[in-house]
């Protein structure tokens, strides 16, 4: 019960971060291993015990937005990077299944001609 909580807190601390970079692993990494010694040391405690001693997952992530207010600027431009390489690989991905899709439909249009060609020049034996 203590471990499902300690993962519950942690997962809800990632969720707010829209890309996790090195800084942010360590930054969770710490509040997690903080958060499972609280949880052994306190097997009975709550989600909401945990939210008292530790903040809420919106309070954690607002303080280390504040603490990191210098690389504020650089850490918003990684997201800014993020969001168009995935509109880019969406986009990409979606012009590859299209492409595909045609070719597979031009070569199933083939294959009909082919076959009803084969049939037409069917050569039949006399004997």
């Amino acid at each position: 019960m203590k471990n499902k909580l300690c993962k519950q807190y942690i997962s809800q601390i990632k969720s707010f971060f829209p890309i996790v970079s090195k800084k942010e692993r360590k930054y969770i990494n710490n509040i997690s291993n903080s958060v499972n010694e609280y949880c052994e040391d306190n097997p009975k405690a709550t989600l909401n015990e945990i939210y008292d001693v530790f903040g809420s997952p919106q309070e954690t992530i607002n303080s280390y937005m504040l603490a990191n207010a210098d690389d504020i600027s650089s850490y918003f431009k990684k997201v800014n990077i993020a969001k168009w390489f995935k509109r880019i690989s969406i986009l990409l991905m979606a012009t590859i299944i299209v492409l595909t899709s045609a070719l597979l439909l031009h070569m199933y249009k083939d294959y009909k001609v082919f076959e009803d060609e084969t049939m037409f020049f069917n050569e039949i034996k006399i004997e």
